[in-house]
């Protein structure tokens, strides 16, 4: 398994729900205790499973605090693993969660566009992207160049 990237709407599967507004979606979700949910709160948000329902922040707030005030970024990433048949938009993802994704996420579909990515550090990934599969994000990196530089189009 991987996880599925797409950089062109009209490329996801018919059928397959497409979501943009992970915020809204991510309403009544509940933290699941497990590995996935632990390593995206860390890398995202630098915070800490409390309960199905709140979280530790980075050290700012006393006592547990609701998951509706995670990150956008967080909530997508969380959305995408606890939800992996529907499509999710990273369009609102900082740098972190965008590489969190590609690092930490093991199944699940996300939608890309407008495609960039900058590599600090080279890290093993297991993705696919347009139906290319990558292993390390300097290979997504360079693929998102060729797509920019090719003159990407979404209305193609």
């Amino acid at each position: 398994m991987c996880l599925k990237i797409y950089t062109r709407k009209k490329d996801i599967p018919k059928g397959t729900r497409c979501e943009i507004c992970n915020d809204r979606y991510f309403k009544g979700m509940e933290l699941h205790n497990d590995e996935v949910t632990k390593k995206i709160l860390k890398e995202i948000d630098n915070a800490y499973y409390h309960s199905s329902r709140a979280f530790i922040d980075r050290g700012k707030s006393p006592g547990a605090i609701d998951i509706d005030q995670l990150s956008t970024g967080c909530k997508t990433l969380l959305n995408i693993v606890y939800n992996p048949e529907t499509c999710f938009s990273l369009i609102e993802c900082g740098h972190n969660a965008l590489e969190a994704a590609l690092t930490i996420l093991s199944q699940g579909i996300a939608l890309w566009e407008y495609p960039s990515f900058i590599v600090t550090n080279i890290k093993e990934c297991n993705v696919e992207i347009d139906g290319r599969k990558f292993t390390d994000t300097m290979q997504v990196a360079r693929y998102f160049e060729h797509l920019m530089k090719e003159g990407y189009d979404d209305e193609d």
